[in-house]
């Protein structure tokens, strides 16, 4: 299991303010730091938060 941190914002008729601290197991984990990055993370975000729309460039991961 590692930790990991989401930090970022969406819309969503306003900003949703994302600030995220999750035990992922490590192969999901990687992904997000991975060549497939951006899918990885709207694909985690979409299951967070429904309905909001991102863009994965101003969304940040950290790993540990």
């Amino acid at each position: 299991m590692k930790k990991v941190i989401i930090r970022g914002t969406g819309q969503k008729n306003g900003s949703v303010i994302v600030n995220d601290e999750l035990e992922l197991e490590d192969k999901e984990a990687l992904e997000l730091m991975g060549r497939n990055k951006d899918e990885a993370k709207l694909e985690l975000l979409n299951k967070l938060y429904p309905g909001v729309k991102f863009d994965p460039k101003k969304i940040g991961v950290n790993v540990s």
